[in-house]
């Protein structure tokens, strides 16, 4: 496939670049969502854009550190048809095909559509036009539980080093000193458990610390959805109420127009019978 397309003319100027709508920062958000064929749910960072009608919502995966092209092209482009889509779709996959693009099926749900690198999601975000409105979402830092990884292996390295040391430098004793070896040795090694204990500790205190923030977060998102429901419940009687009184005042319109209809050709049928009343008197004299 060739890597030469053309993009659509008409931009989202509530993001795009160079407009002052497109000037205003946007802040990404966490939450969490569906996972593909019920497998829990995948943690993300998501941008909402806003368009004329609606809304689009681009999220980066937490897991995979991937951003949704798909949703990137949909935010920039509001006019496009689906087989607009599926070119740019066809076009994504062919021209990542060899760096790692990752493809979500029609069918699962919010994570459907092409996802990308961060680098690539910065190089199409740039051939949209939408690298401003792009750029929290994609220069976020990275998530918390790597960091808390890197640096708990960072100190157990710290503290291991010298005690691998002192042990060293007790083997090298004279034997005339035994017995202060030893007292050292069993020192030591107690402080070594008590540094195993401490660091165990903290690594249990960090994966409770995890599970709550993501209970946390997947009670935020039931709540979310369940507000949503709720906001459409209330929205539907308030709709059906505007078009009943939509349709009653189209009705009223009808009326009125009928009527005044009427009255025109009453008035016209009676200007013809006064207009031909001077041809049609003779006949009767």
């Amino acid at each position: 496939m060739s890597n030469v397309r053309e993009l659509p003319i008409f931009r989202n100027q509530l993001i795009a670049n160079g407009t002052v709508a497109g000037a205003v920062t946007h802040k990404p958000k966490g939450g969490r969502v569906k996972a593909t064929a019920g497998k829990g749910t995948v943690q993300v960072l998501k941008i909402t854009a806003p368009m004329a009608e609606g809304e689009v919502v681009v999220m980066r995966r937490m897991d995979s550190d991937l951003v949704n092209a798909t949703a990137m092209y949909n935010a920039a482009y509001p006019s496009i048809s689906e087989s607009m889509q599926e070119k740019e779709s066809d076009y994504l996959s062919a021209k990542y095909e060899t760096e790692g693009v990752v493809v979500e099926k029609a069918g699962s749900g919010a994570l459907a559509g092409i996802w990308v690198t961060i680098s690539q999601a910065k190089e199409l975000a740039k051939e949209y036009g939408i690298d401003l409105f792009m750029q929290p979402l994609l220069e976020a830092p990275a998530r918390k539980s790597t960091v808390k990884g890197a640096a708990a292996t960072a100190s157990t390295a710290t503290d291991s080093a010298p005690v691998s040391t002192a042990e060293t430098t007790q083997e090298q004793e004279d034997q005339e000193q035994t017995s202060i070896t030893e007292t050292v040795v069993v020192t030591t090694t107690e402080e070594v458990i008590v540094s195993e204990e401490k660091s165990t500790k903290d690594e249990q205190e960090e994966v409770q610390e995890e599970v709550q923030e993501e209970v946390q977060e997947e009670k935020s998102v039931v709540e979310d959805e369940k507000n949503e429901e709720e906001e459409e419940e209330e929205k539907e009687p308030v709709e059906v109420a505007t078009m009943k009184r939509r349709i009653d005042e189209l009705e009223d319109q009808a009326t009125r127009e009928r009527k005044r209809y009427r009255g025109l050709i009453t008035v016209a049928v009676g200007l013809a019978a006064v207009a031909a009343l001077p041809q049609v008197l003779p006949y009767f004299s």
